[in-house]
């Protein structure tokens, strides 16, 4: 199985952050759980989300499925949480003091609604400092080949984007979930932003590429 690993990044032993590529195609719960278990993390504890697009996040206290929701918090290392992707942006966060973890999944939709912040706000109120955080900003698709409309476009600061043609415009996803942190306290120096764009690069699922037949990577989070 093929995946980026992040956990060095976040500095704790037997914590594991990482990301699949394109070898299987996660959606399928079999695999998803197969690929959890190469690192020694329960896939009996595995969090689903089932993702909708929406600004959700919900603070786990089982394991299962957790409909209509796109953001993941744990404050219990027994759970280990997971998210499937195939060009919105996976992003990683656990506050070093508290152990406190979250997964958050950020489409056009998602970064509209501010979901990075309202997943944030959540650590914060739950006792995490911000300065304490990382974040790994995962692959997704980049400006290069990220085309939506004006009505699209408009929703974000001018800065996002740029005119393309026959009105559309090329948007910086990943762009704007960095300031969506950085606005939110968390220091530049422990943002990891992976620049892969999921368009671009084969190994990767991408919707945009592939259509309906693109199958979806998956972000794992966890303690082993």
């Amino acid at each position: 199985m093929n995946y980026t690993d992040y956990s060095q990044h976040f500095g704790k032993d037997k914590f594991v952050a990482c990301i699949s590529h394109n070898d299987y195609n996660y959606k399928i719960l079999e695999k998803r759980k197969s690929f959890v278990s190469q690192f020694s993390l329960d896939d009996t504890n595995l969090v689903i989300p089932h993702q909708t697009h929406s600004k959700n996040i919900s603070i786990i206290d089982r394991s299962g499925i957790y409909k209509d929701t796109d953001g993941i918090i744990s404050i219990n290392k027994v759970f280990v949480l997971s998210l499937l992707v195939a060009d919105c942006v996976p992003l990683f966060l656990l506050c070093t003091k508290t152990n406190y973890l979250a997964l958050v999944h950020s489409g056009w939709r998602g970064a509209k609604d501010n979901i990075t912040t309202l997943a944030i706000n959540n650590l914060i109120s739950l006792g995490a400092n911000p300065l304490d955080i990382k974040a790994v900003v995962g692959p997704s698709i980049n400006k290069c080949c990220f085309e939506v409309d004006d009505q699209v476009a408009k929703l974000f600061k001018s800065k996002y984007s740029i005119s393309y043609k026959n009105s559309k415009f090329m948007l910086d996803l990943k762009m704007v979930v960095y300031d969506q942190l950085v606005d939110s306290g968390i220091s530049k120096d422990n943002i990891v932003v992976d620049n892969n764009c999921t368009h671009c690069n084969n190994n990767y699922f991408s919707f945009r590429r592939q259509g309906e037949s693109a199958g979806r990577m998956v972000a794992v989070a966890g303690w082993y």
